[in-house]
């Protein structure tokens, strides 16, 4: 039973340094802050920090202060996400915008290609002409000679 006793004893003792404290502080902007480390706690607000039982959720002004925190916290996730989404759409419209000029490029190698081999075919035809006409010949016996 004295061992017990002890036991529970040694419990007490060691688990009120596990609370520890809570410490409370507002910044020049006005924002509520909290540690359990008082060195933590930046030099100019360490005189103001303030701890004990009031610092709790159940405090009023504490509820605010966090809940502001935490909507602040969304609004800048939030304007993040809308950053990255207008990154996001940017970088799409680049690549759009970069496909569709090497498409138009590669559709103008293809039309000045054909260009090419329609004008190489009309000069063929104009050669072909001048050389019969100089042979005497007429177009019907070069494509009969063609066929045979």
């Amino acid at each position: 039973m004295k061992q017990a006793w002890t036991v529970l004893l040694a419990l007490v003792v060691l688990s009120g340094d596990a609370w520890g404290e809570t410490y409370r502080w507002i910044d020049s902007r006005g924002e509520m802050h909290f540690t359990d480390n008082l060195a933590s706690v930046p030099k100019q607000y360490r005189q103001q920090a303030a701890t004990g039982d009031d610092i709790t959720l159940e405090d009023p002004d504490v509820r605010a202060s966090v809940a502001n925190d935490r909507r602040r916290a969304a609004a800048v996730r939030e304007e993040e996400a809308r950053k990255e989404w207008v990154r996001e759409q940017e970088y799409q419209n680049e690549v759009y915008v970069r496909r569709e000029a090497e498409a138009r490029a590669r559709w103008q190698r293809e039309r000045e290609a054909e260009r090419e081999r329609q004008a190489r075919a009309r000069r063929r035809e104009h050669f072909q002409s001048v050389k019969n006409k100089a042979l005497g010949r007429s177009r019907r016996q070069t494509e009969q000679d063609d066929d045979d």
